[in-house]
């Protein structure tokens, strides 16, 4: 739950006789702090611990002491993370500092604090739906402020409807967000009946005519809520190019957060038109994902989730650009979680077989092929078809009778071991291990026709065209074979006599 820095922070507060004046509680935690992170050692043994902080206690009493001591830490941790909230969002101090002077009758104080934050407010670069629920919050403590002075303070008559104004915009804006969230998800859709879909539908359209008639088009994130809805209750292309000019113009003026919310309704959005059967839309997709690195919104403490990275190479693919899939591959390869870092392995492997780059396929898919992060089987894949360029594929140089022996031998080799690797793995369920045993049978049959109009004899020559028919047919009637479309497009490359 804590990383080093915090765990060090927390031990400082513990120590705090303002939060915690119990020796015992510090005692306990210091114990736990010396064995961090392994928190399961036989030095944090309930005995072990109840022991040495309890040696004075009778024994059958020290676990009830224990239990009344590891409450008090979990309360102060419970403390700590609050304080550790409260230091990342600094205008919600402000706010409960403002609440407190106007409960205490510190005006004065109050006028001070209030104008100071008003100032950091105006300050923002950045906007998002918080700001504006800040801004609402702040002029409310300012209201409550002017009823102290005078119960009918003119200014306070005057600031009720900008305050009612203020609210809307916030709701507007936090409503929308949630609204397109339901609806640019089908996954959640699917979750609720059509009754609440089509409320959901009616609650936005109410929302988008209250923006209308608020006038509220002239504030950025509102039209920008406002275009991102229509997208998913009146699907068009041109709800979307307008969305995304007005995404574009406002850049980093947004919040990093806000921005990824909006550019996520942007990816869900030609997500459903792909589905619907706009295939254009992949360009779309690819050209937002390149934007939201350009802003840094995909990256999660400076990371870049494993799933992003595998999405972005996927859709390059798909438009095959393997150049460009290859580039970012090498640019943000750093960026993966240590533990994931042989994604960038498998996907350099899975780039240089597009590009009809066999041997280096082969060799990035080494580096893949023992490791429990990557699926072995997808590993496997790529290797059977890396052999099958190496050997058959006509467009690139012949290589030399010897090397294509030691090729042609690590093929067969490689077609036995995916074999008794699918066979014998347990993981493994049935209708999926007959799938693929049944692409390394007909691979198999794949390679020996080749080998026969290669290195055949007449004989073997003669009866090629038939052989070639049937696997065809074996290929097409097979209910259970993945890749049936490989397999097909091999076939009829085999060069019949």
């Amino acid at each position: 739950m804590l990383d080093q820095a915090e765990i060090k922070a927390f031990g400082l507060f513990v120590q705090s006789p303002f939060f915690n004046q119990n020796t015992t509680v510090i005692a306990l935690w210091q114990l736990i702090a010396d064995a961090y992170p392994n928190l399961s050692c036989l030095s944090l043994s309930k005995e072990t611990v109840a022991t040495k902080l309890f040696a004075d206690k009778i024994p059958d009493k020290r676990a009830a002491f224990l239990r009344k001591t590891m409450s008090e830490l979990s309360h102060l941790l419970l403390q700590f993370l609050v304080y550790q909230q409260q230091q990342t969002e600094s205008y919600k101090q402000h706010h409960l500092l403002l609440s407190a002077l106007i409960a205490r009758n510190g005006l004065d104080l109050f006028v001070k604090e209030w104008k100071n934050t008003e100032t950091d407010l105006l300050q923002d670069m950045q906007i998002d739906a918080p700001y504006y629920q800040h801004d609402f919050i702040l002029h409310s403590h300012y209201y409550n402020y002017l009823l102290l002075l005078n119960n009918r303070h003119p200014e306070a008559q005057q600031l009720r409807p900008k305050l009612l104004q203020k609210l809307d915009v916030y709701y507007v804006i936090e409503k929308l967000r949630w609204l397109t969230n339901l609806l640019s998800s089908n996954a959640i859709l699917q979750s609720y009946t059509t009754e609440q879909r089509i409320d959901f539908v009616q609650q936005t359209e109410a929302l988008l005519q209250l923006a209308d008639a608020k006038h509220f088009g002239n504030i950025p994130l509102v039209n920008l809520y406002c275009h991102a809805a229509r997208l998913f209750i009146t699907p068009n292309n041109n709800h979307y190019q307008l969305f995304i000019q007005q995404l574009s113009a406002l850049g980093k003026a947004v919040s990093r957060l806000e921005l990824s919310v909006l550019y996520k309704f942007g990816l869900n959005y030609c997500s459903q038109q792909i589905t619907s059967g706009q295939s254009n839309m992949w360009e779309q997709i690819d050209a937002l994902y390149h934007k939201m690195l350009q802003l840094e919104i995909l990256l999660e403490n400076g990371l870049l989730l494993p799933v992003q990275f595998k999405n972005i190479v996927t859709i390059k693919y798909r438009l095959e650009k393997y150049d460009e899939a290859q580039t970012f591959i090498e640019a943000y390869k750093n960026k993966l979680p240590k533990s994931e870092q042989l994604i960038a392995s498998y996907l350099n492997g899975q780039t240089a077989l597009y590009l009809k780059q066999y041997t280096s396929a082969l060799s990035y898919l080494a580096e893949t092929e023992l490791t429990d992060s990557i699926d072995r089987i997808q590993v496997n894949m790529l290797q059977v078809k890396c052999f099958w360029g190496l050997l058959y594929d006509k467009s690139i140089p012949a290589i030399g009778n010897k090397l294509r022996n030691r090729q042609q031998d690590a093929a067969n080799n490689k077609l036995n071991a995916f074999d008794e690797y699918l066979k014998s793995h347990k993981g493994i369920n049935n209708e999926k291990r007959l799938a693929y045993r049944n692409f390394v049978r007909l691979t198999r049959r794949l390679f020996t026709l080749y080998e026969k109009q290669e290195t055949g004899t007449a004989k073997d020559k003669l009866n090629l065209p038939e052989q070639i028919t049937q696997l065809k047919q074996d290929i097409a009637n097979s209910a259970a074979l993945i890749d049936t479309d490989w397999l097909l497009s091999k076939v009829v490359l085999i060069i019949e006599p």
